[in-house]
């Protein structure tokens, strides 16, 4: 009951934020090139990486959307390597043809990205669909991902409503152990306490932002998580709710490259005395546990 409970309350703040997501038209092409941001673990991250980056579309043979896409570092088809993989939830109104700039970013910097069109994943329900036609790809020796995927290095993020499903996808199916690393933005979760992985929870300042992620509502969620390794929790300063699908990019890629490849580098953004995101004057709040 009460995961039915949360359920229903995650529906109704995803009704309340059907405006604030769907006016993003799309993610600006130049998101990248914010001037803005000038410390140097965010600047690095905030931009492309090494890779060239290529793509595929498939169809999913699921009732609520219709197709899969993913993005991948070009050189996979050569390279005998294995590449961390990453699953994106989607806001409301903001499939993944809308975005497609932030998985690019993620494929240049060595991921898998795996998106869908679902409008509707809050529940986590194509999050683990998802994560299950990817794997399914990595045992298909006639797909290009064959052997391609770590599947001992897997993480998920979403905006908004797909914040939320990034946690659900996390907490609530069979396959939710795999997931290594979460990230959300612009939403909190009933229930991110019961995650036991490491949390990376982003939020704006203005606008519709402050109801649909509440400063002290998210900061009490926040403070439930507990034995799940690094939790990090932080706004961005003069920044709305369809912005943070992509203002937060840099410290996102940071993430999924400090715990899903090893890079030390990135990790010194979120950990130790000096963390820079801790001093850095476009992110207030900066909680860290």
């Amino acid at each position: 009951m009460k995961f039915i409970k949360t359920l229903l309350s995650l529906g109704v703040i995803a009704t309340i934020g059907l405006t604030a997501c769907s006016s993003v038209e799309t993610v600006p092409v130049d998101y990248q090139q914010n001037s803005s941001i000038t410390l140097p673990i965010e600047k690095r991250y905030m931009q492309n990486g090494d890779f060239a980056v290529a793509s595929q579309t498939y169809a999913s043979g699921q009732k609520e959307y219709s197709t899969y896409k993913i993005w991948y570092p070009a050189e996979m088809a050569t390279s005998g390597k294995k590449y961390p993989l990453v699953i994106m939830a989607n806001g409301t109104g903001i499939t993944y043809d809308k975005y497609e700039k932030v998985f690019e970013h993620l494929a240049s910097w060595g991921f898998i990205a795996a998106g869908n069109n679902d409008p509707s994943s809050m529940f986590g329900k194509s999050t683990s669909e998802t994560l299950d036609f990817a794997l399914a790809l990595n045992q298909d020796k006639q797909s290009p991902f064959f052997n391609k995927i770590d599947s001992q290095q897997i993480g998920v993020a979403g905006h908004s409503q797909g914040g939320m499903g990034s946690v659900s996808g996390a907490v609530y199916y069979p396959n939710s152990h795999l997931f290594k690393a979460v990230f959300s933005a612009s939403a909190g979760h009933d229930e991110m306490g019961k995650l036991k992985v490491p949390y990376l929870l982003m939020t704006g300042t203005t606008g519709m932002e402050k109801m649909l992620a509440n400063p002290e509502k998210t900061l009490a969620q926040f403070n439930t998580l507990n034995n799940n390794g690094l939790s990090v929790l932080a706004r961005r300063k003069d920044t709305g709710h369809g912005e943070m699908l992509y203002m937060g990019n840099g410290y996102m890629v940071a993430w999924f490259r400090y715990h899903l490849q090893g890079d030390s580098q990135a990790g010194q953004a979120f950990i130790g005395n000096n963390a820079e995101i801790a001093h850095n004057p476009n992110w207030q709040d900066v909680k860290v546990k």
